[in-house]
């Protein structure tokens, strides 16, 4: 009974986080939102891109915080879309303050990667992201939701990346 009051503390904390992530991010991009919407006439793949995770997000944490399965899932599978954003992110971020040492000539790298645009904010963002990643995927949150396929659960997790990676390659 602990067990489970203490599950259902963390679906809470989890659900709650996102949803206040979700809020400051919405209102951050409020002007590109209201601007995509208005331009629906040069819709292309990236404002499918952008509106996708801004609809199944909530979503997905709705259903996560009502033990429902489609919950897990959909939360799963952005969390990992996110993720793997980031990960892209820090690579380019990285790559630029490489090039920024090369035409510098400094031979600070470490200097240069935490004082990039953001460094420290990207690794702590793969850190939180992780973290609630691998708690959804531990066996007692899989049981809960009642999670026993395991081609599912891959493919919830593997599909993200690849769809990242082929956005990546595609522009």
């Amino acid at each position: 009974m602990e067990k489970q009051k203490s599950i259902r503390k963390n679906i809470s904390i989890i659900s709650m986080i996102l949803i206040i992530s979700y809020s400051f991010y919405l209102f951050n991009n409020r002007f590109l939102t209201v601007q995509l919407l208005n331009d629906y006439k040069i819709w292309n793949l990236t404002t499918l891109e952008y509106f996708i995770p801004i609809i199944l997000l909530p979503i997905g944490v709705f259903n996560l915080f009502f033990y429902k399965k489609t919950g897990w899932f959909i939360t799963n599978s952005i969390l990992m879309y996110f993720l793997s954003i980031v990960i892209y992110q820090m690579i380019l971020e990285f790559k630029w303050s490489v090039l920024k040492i090369e035409t510098k000539k400094h031979d600070m790298i470490f200097n240069s990667f935490l004082s990039g645009n953001g460094m420290l904010l990207y690794i702590l963002q793969v850190a939180v992201l992780s973290t609630i990643i691998i708690y959804l995927n531990t066996n007692e949150i899989k049981s809960k939701y009642i999670i026993d396929d395991l081609k599912k659960q891959f493919i919830t997790l593997l599909l993200p990346v690849l769809i990242v990676i082929l956005y990546v390659y595609a522009y």
